[in-house]
């Protein structure tokens, strides 16, 4: 018998505003939960090179 580990990470973020409205507009949209969407905003922003990433983060 082989045992598997998953590995997962739980998120609990609190959004400003403005951004939890994109996000429920964005969700809205394209039908998905804000949990979904969320899960593909995070995705596309990990697929971005890690010099965009660090121009999104790095402060105005």
């Amino acid at each position: 018998m082989t045992s598997e580990t998953k590995k997962c990470t739980n998120v609990t973020a609190t959004l400003d505003y403005e951004t939890n409205q994109h996000l429920t507009r964005s969700a809205s949209a394209h039908g998905r939960s804000k949990r979904i969407e969320a899960l593909f905003v995070l995705r596309a922003f990990y697929r971005l090179p890690v010099k965009q990433q660090k121009e999104i983060l790095s402060p105005e």
